[in-house]
C-alpha cells in the first residue's frame, strides 16, 4: 500500500481529493471510484472511500453495469458499507440507467424573429412594466438560456452591456439576442433603443459573440433590427424564403408524371429547393427511372410553374439520380394512390 493510501482523505494533497478535485477539474476528470467516493462520503477505519470503493469496483471487474445489478445485502458485505451507503450507490446506479433511458431533451430553435416573438411573447404580453431579456444560443442557434436582464419603468428600461456580456461568457454562448416589450404596443425603436442595440453589437464584435437580433415584443405584432435590415438592403428574411418554399411546393403538386396519377412532389422526386436571398431558386429533382420518356417536358413544367410564383425571380432544375430514386421515397398519400397500402 503506497504512501497516500495510509493517509486520511482529509490528509490528502487538496487537488487529490476527490470533492475537491471535481471542483477543480470537472467531473469528467475524476475515476468512477472518486465518484462513487463523494456519494458514500467515508471509508472505514482501515481505507479510504476511494480505496473501499475500488474494491467494490475491483470484485465486478470495474464494470458499472455489473455493479447496478448487485444487491443491498451484496454491498454491505464489504466492510465499511453500511445500509445507507448501499442504498445510495444502488440510486446512483439507477440514476444513470434512466438518465441512459431518456432522450436528450431538444433545444429550442431560436434562429429567427418570429420563433424568438414567439417564444417572449407569452412571458411578455401581460407585463404593464418594460422588461429586457438576453436569449443566448449555441452556434446552431439553439436555446441554451433566457434570462431577465432588468426591469424598467413604463416607458424604459436600462440595459447593461456588462450583464449582457457577463450572461453569455458563464452559459458558453456563442450567439445572442436582446428583446424588450413595450407596454404601450408600439413597436416602433426609440432612439435609446437603437443605441442600446449598437453598443450590445459592437461588444459582441469585441467578445466575438453573434449578435443575432434585437426585437420589440408588443402584443400581436413585434419590431426586429435584423429583419428590417435585411429589407434595406433588399435581402430576404428566413420567414420569406419559408413562404415562398411553400408556394413552390403548393406548384409541384400539379405537375404530374403523364403516366402516373400522382403529383412529382409526392412521389418524392424533389430533393431539395433552395430558395436563395436574391430571389433565385435551386432545385434539385429527379425521375422514377433514368429514361423517363416525357423529362424534358417534366423539367420545363417544373420551371415554368415554380418561376410562376410570387417572389421567386428565376428558377434552376437540376436533374440528379444519386441517391437513386425508390418507393420509400413516397409519401403516404402516394402510396395509397398507387396502391402501395
Amino acid at each position: 500500500m503506497n504512501d497516500i493510501q495510509k493517509l486520511n482523505i482529509n490528509e490528502w494533497a487538496e487537488e487529490d481529493r476527490p470533492r475537491e478535485k471535481l471542483m477543480a477539474k470537472g467531473a469528467n476528470m475524476l475515476t468512477d471510484a472518486e465518484l462513487l467516493a463523494i456519494l458514500i462520503g467515508s471509508g472505514s477505519t482501515k481505507e479510504s472511500a476511494v480505496d473501499l470503493m475500488k474494491r467494490v469496483l475491483n470484485s465486478c471487474d470495474n464494470n458499472l453495469n455489473s455493479l447496478g445489478k448487485m444487491s443491498q445485502h451484496e454491498l454491505m458485505e464489504f466492510n465499511g458499507i453500511g445500509e445507507a451507503k448501499a442504498i445510495t450507490i444502488l440510486a446512483a446506479c439507477e440514476l444513470g440507467k434512466r438518465r441512459a433511458a431518456c432522450a436528450p431533451k431538444e433545444r429550442a430553435d431560436m434562429g429567427s424573429a418570429t420563433a424568438i416573438y414567439e417564444y417572449m411573447h407569452p412571458k411578455m404580453q401581460d407585463l404593464d412594466m418594460e422588461e429586457a431579456w438576453v436569449l443566448l444560443m449555441n452556434q446552431n442557434f439553439k436555446l441554451i438560456k433566457a434570462a431577465r436582464i432588468s426591469h424598467g419603468g413604463i416607458s424604459e428600461t436600462a440595459i447593461d452591456v456588462r450583464v449582457v456580456m457577463r450572461e453569455a461568457i458563464l452559459n458558453n454562448a456563442t450567439v445572442i439576442a436582446i428583446c424588450h416589450n413595450h407596454p404601450s404596443n408600439n413597436n416602433k425603436p426609440s432612439r435609446m433603443d437603437d443605441q442600446i442595440t449598437k453598443k450590445i453589437k459592437d461588444a459582441c464584435e469585441t467578445m466575438r459573440l453573434y449578435f443575432l437580433d434585437h426585437i420589440i415584443v408588443c402584443d400581436g405584432k413585434y419590431y426586429s433590427y435584423r429583419e428590417e435590415e435585411k429589407k434595406k438592403k433588399n435581402i430576404m428574411t428566413q420567414e420569406e424564403k419559408t413562404q415562398i418554399e411553400e408556394r413552390i411546393v403548393d406548384v409541384l403538386k400539379t405537375v404530374y408524371d403523364p403516366e402516373i396519377p400522382v403529383d412529382i412532389w409526392n412521389l418524392g422526386m424533389i430533393y431539395k429547393i433552395d430558395v436563395q436571398d436574391d430571389g433565385n431558386v435551386e432545385l434539385d429533382m429527379t425521375f422514377t427511372a433514368p429514361s423517363c420518356p416525357a423529362a424534358d417536358f417534366i423539367l420545363e413544367d417544373v420551371r415554368t410553374k415554380v418561376e410562376s410564383v410570387t417572389g421567386v425571380k428565376s428558377a434552376n432544375v437540376n436533374l440528379v439520380f444519386e441517391p437513386a430514386w425508390d418507393q420509400s421515397m413516397m409519401s403516404e398519400e402516394a402510396r395509397v394512390e398507387l396502391g402501395f397500402e
